[in-house]
């Protein structure tokens, strides 16, 4: 052994000697070897202590520890077997330039995923109603903010450890991300939007929503777009931003619907008919199992026809059951005023001739 030793010492390589050589590869295989190792046992360790709780902090654990890339190993291994040999500066340089990168990927990956799984762990204990689509699109806006903010300061870590002025740098990327920020506001703003949605929560998936002149029921909120299935069965597409600055009419949150009725009969009606006329609706009303009678009066001398106005209430929140009582009440009153020979008024014009 002595003599193969004084063999390797006695072959120059480089600055180096084969010896040396010799000995960074058997640090570089051991480095690797042990942390392979160590991974693996790790991984043992965490499942079964893990098959004993409760809770999802170890699984996280685990999944962060599973995921760590070979390459990460080999650079560990290349960078402390490299400590064993005389290198050029820019090789030196190369090698710490990877590792320095290579660390900041796993760590950024591993905080990633930590931010993850806690956000989405915290938003489905906060809202237990909420649906889990709705959860997973939150939490990727999350993600995407924190990845924004890591990948920053990771890329200022490495720069500041090679050597580079990060404080002019921060600079000068305080200008180019306020260009950024210009040009990607309207993404930006829809990404906002969307986490102010979920947090302020003026509509779900599921609600029958109107915005302006639209309305449908909540189909999915995305991270950009928020899409509604029309009454007439297409698919409306709605910018996040939009939604939070429109003013919403949200039926599904509602207990009951209002509704006003608004008909006239002819002037030739006497008044005894006239008197019967708020009894007459009150009956019809009242005789659903949904709707609630709330007023019926007479409104006013229009230009073809006496005027009433009545109001009553719809108990429910469903749209198609909302309009079938709609329609068994205005059939029901055509149906009354048919058996009671009263007419409905519409525009005429009475042309008097004289001799």
């Amino acid at each position: 052994m002595n003599n193969l030793i004084s063999l390797l010492q006695s072959i120059p390589i480089w600055e180096d000697t084969a010896y040396e050589y010799a000995l960074g590869a058997v640090f570089f295989v051991s480095t690797l070897g042990i942390l392979k190792v160590a991974k693996a046992i790790l991984l043992v360790r965490i499942r079964s202590y893990s098959a004993k709780t409760t809770n999802n902090i170890d699984d996280l654990i685990v999944d962060i520890v599973s995921n760590i890339k070979i390459v990460f190993f080999l650079t560990l291994a290349l960078f402390l077997g490299s400590k064993q040999l005389t290198l050029p500066d820019t090789l030196v340089h190369i090698i710490d330039i990877v590792l320095y990168t290579v660390i900041v990927y796993e760590i950024i990956q591993a905080v990633d995923k930590a931010i993850g799984h806690l956000a989405k762990e915290y938003l489905l204990k906060q809202e237990t109603d909420s649906r889990e689509e709705q959860v997973t699109s939150m939490t990727r806006v999350i993600q995407i903010i924190s990845r924004m903010v890591l990948w920053s300061l990771g890329l200022l870590f490495i720069l500041g450890n090679l050597g580079i002025d990060v404080t002019s740098l921060i600079a000068s990327l305080g200008i180019g991300g306020l260009a950024v920020a210009l040009a990607l506001q309207n993404v930006l703003s829809d990404i906002f939007s969307s986490l102010s949605i979920y947090i302020d929560k003026p509509f779900e998936v599921g609600d029958f929503i109107v915005v302006g002149t639209d309305m449908g029921t909540v189909e999915k909120i995305g991270l950009k777009t928020t899409r509604l299935k029309s009454m007439k069965g297409e698919e409306l597409v709605i910018a996040n931003k939009e939604l939070t600055t429109a003013r919403i009419q949200n039926f599904k949150r509602a207990d009951h619907r209002r509704e006003t009725l608004v008909f006239g009969v002819t002037y030739e009606t006497q008044p005894e008919t006239l008197q019967d006329i708020p009894k007459i609706i009150q009956q019809v009303i009242d005789g659903g199992h949904l709707a609630q009678f709330d007023r019926c009066h007479f409104n006013k001398f229009a230009d073809s026809a006496l005027e009433f106005e009545a109001v009553y209430f719809v108990d429910t929140t469903d749209y198609n059951t909302y309009m079938n009582t709609k329609q068994a009440i205005n059939m029901g009153i055509m149906k009354a005023f048919a058996q009671a020979n009263i007419d409905f008024a519409y525009p005429t014009q009475t042309l008097h001739i004289q001799k």
